[in-house]
């Protein structure tokens, strides 16, 4: 089916899944590899609800985590020396698509970011995904982090199955309309 008639949206690549089923309404390219960017995150919270039993455990940041960071990434703004808990991290990652908060949920999982990608790794093939691949917590340009919608499809089917990562989905998503609705263009 072509799913610019259906949705009214016209991407590059897209793909309409049947909530309850997994089963493809229409697509447009879905198979095809791609950038994922900050849907990225999507993954970092599935990985990092998985790995942190409490979500109060904290991590205090450090220069070698954030100076790993891009200097145009976006950031909550934590500074060296600060301490986080989880779940604080998750909002972070997903409401201003804080790269150093992820950073943050990658150390509280594993002793260092790249760690932290093998578990992501580790998890896109438990799910079936075969041509996923993360580099980062973040989604920051790398070459070895990619994916295809259809397998982005899978990894938010898997986290809207949490208890409590559609929570932290949901704010997102009322953030931003409140931010449509004030004319914001960037949400």
């Amino acid at each position: 089916a072509d799913i610019a008639a259906i949705t009214g949206i016209n991407s590059e690549y897209a793909v309409l899944v049947e909530a309850d089923t997994g089963r493809v309404i229409a697509a447009h390219n879905a198979d095809t590899v791609m950038y994922p960017a900050s849907l990225t995150k999507i993954m970092t919270l599935v990985v990092a609800r998985e790995h942190i039993a409490d979500t109060s455990a904290t991590v205090t940041f450090t220069r070698k985590m954030l100076y790993s960071l891009d200097r145009d990434a976006m950031k909550v703004g934590y500074q060296i020396g600060e301490t986080a808990n989880a779940l604080d991290l998750m909002y972070g990652a997903m409401l201003p698509s804080g790269c150093d908060a992820t950073v943050g949920l990658a150390y509280l999982c594993a002793e260092d970011e790249d760690a932290f990608a093998g578990l992501m790794n580790a998890k896109a093939n438990e799910l079936g995904l075969r041509r996923t691949h993360f580099s980062n917590s973040s989604g920051l340009f790398d070459s070895e982090n990619y994916t295809t919608v259809h397998d982005l499809a899978v990894i938010f089917g898997y986290a809207l199955k949490d208890e409590d990562l559609p929570v932290v989905l949901e704010q997102y998503e009322k953030l931003a309309e409140k931010l449509k609705e004030q004319g914001c263009p960037k949400v």
